[in-house]
């Protein structure tokens, strides 16, 4: 994690795969949860501060540090755009 991220916050992981059914979602899940074991950072799945997205496609994997995923509407543009047209903003 950079400076920008508290030295102690919640995270989730979320994996998104495309054109690859060879990667289980349950061990990228406990792969990635081992390396945050002792680091202070605390799991929420709900609202969680930072999300380490893993994202897989055919045979690429790229991983991001996201911080406010849930407030950007995860990563959804018509989603946040929905919203300011309903507040009036």
């Amino acid at each position: 994690f950079t400076s920008t991220i508290p030295a102690t916050c919640t995270f989730a992981i979320v994996i998104e795969s495309r054109m690859n059914s060879s990667m289980n979602k349950r061990v990228i899940i406990e792969l990635v949860g081992e390396l945050m074991v002792g680091t202070g950072y605390t799991v929420n799945l709900k609202k969680p501060e930072v999300v380490i997205m893993v994202q897989v496609l055919k045979n690429i994997c790229g991983i991001s540090v996201i911080p406010g995923y849930h407030d950007m509407h995860r990563m959804n543009i018509q989603s946040a755009c929905d919203q300011q047209l309903q507040s009036g903003k």
